[in-house]
């Protein structure tokens, strides 16, 4: 859902592309993809993967998360990004992307004494509806190719038939040209 997102129709653009009395000649000399269509090459080198993981993950939606990031980020959310507050509808706030990497650079950095990290990643739920549970692994300078936390790595090339790409797409409106 999230890497789809970009690809939503504009309703103020459609609407603008509607009223627009085009002629034949400039359709074939100027041709425009129309709104909500996914590239079928944009799915060709991308991949998706299922895994197991375990570990400590922080849940950076959770109200005692929140609350404990709150005296040091509410006056970065307020005086440097002009948002009312430092609360949950910042971190899903999209146009203060420095502030939700900032959170996320300051958990990476929690260590127990004997600096061994404190969490493994966080748990979030996206912007694009409550129901979309994301997670952040964080990569380990000891990691290697992948983190000793995912297993049962399971990959798949990226393609429009898989289930949950097409429920992604019905969901944002989206078609691929191969429709």
């Amino acid at each position: 859902m999230e890497v789809l997102a970009r690809f939503r129709p504009d309703p103020q653009l459609v609407a603008g592309m509607d009223s627009i009395a085009i002629e034949e000649t400039d359709t074939a000399l100027y041709s425009t993809s129309p709104a909500g269509l996914v590239p079928e090459e944009w799915f060709e080198p991308r991949m998706l993967t299922s895994a197991t993981f375990a570990g400590s993950f922080c849940d950076i939606a959770h109200s005692e998360t929140v609350a404990a990031l709150w005296p040091e980020f509410q006056p970065r959310a307020t005086a440097a990004l002009g948002l009312s507050d430092f609360d949950g509808s910042a971190l899903q706030n999209a146009d203060v992307r420095p502030l939700t990497q900032a959170v996320g650079e300051r958990l990476y950095r929690l260590t127990t004494k004997e600096g061994t990290p404190l969490i493994d990643g966080i748990r979030f739920l996206s912007r694009f509806g409550a129901d979309q549970e994301l997670w952040t692994v964080f990569e380990q300078p000891s990691d290697g190719v992948r983190s000793p936390l995912l297993t049962g790595i399971a990959t798949v090339p990226l393609s429009p038939a898989l289930d949950p790409v097409q429920a992604a797409m019905t969901t944002l409106g989206l078609t691929t040209d191969s429709d």
